[in-house]
């Protein structure tokens, strides 16, 4: 399958009537476990540059 252009895949999902914003935002969502870090124990995306800087993980540790 080609690539296709920010614009393209819009064209397409506004023919298919369906809101681009939506689809976009889920896929985001989808992908940014594979760019970022999640945290270990909230499973949401890491903020700090590590752990050790973490306030959820400090809390724990205490």
């Amino acid at each position: 399958m080609t690539q296709k252009t920010t614009d393209e895949i819009r064209t397409l999902l506004n023919n298919a009537e369906l809101d681009f914003e939506s689809v976009e935002n889920k896929a985001l969502n989808n992908y940014l476990p594979k760019i970022f870090h999640s945290c270990p124990f909230t499973e949401e995306i890491c903020t700090t540059k590590q752990c050790l800087e973490c306030s959820v993980f400090n809390k724990l540790r205490k």
